[in-house]
């Protein structure tokens, strides 16, 4: 079966290094999207452009990516 990758995208309430305000998590599944499991990887990045582009940077062949989670408010 093949593995399917979702990311979760969250606005942090304080800044990481100063001004790393998003968070981007990795979450995998191996059993068709019944089990999430978050991976432990993820980047923080300055804005949704940075995110988007470390998103498309974790996409291996293999994997389907199933979504994408956006904060509400940006």
């Amino acid at each position: 079966m093949k593995t399917l990758t979702k990311f979760c995208v969250s606005k942090l309430s304080l800044p990481v290094d100063g001004n790393r305000w998003f968070n981007v998590q990795v979450f995998r599944s191996v059993d068709g999207g019944r089990t999430w499991w978050y991976c432990g990887t993820g980047r923080h990045c300055t804005d949704l452009d940075a995110c988007r582009q470390y998103i498309a940077t974790q996409t291996p062949r293999e994997t389907a990516v199933v979504g994408v989670e956006w904060p509400e408010t940006a």
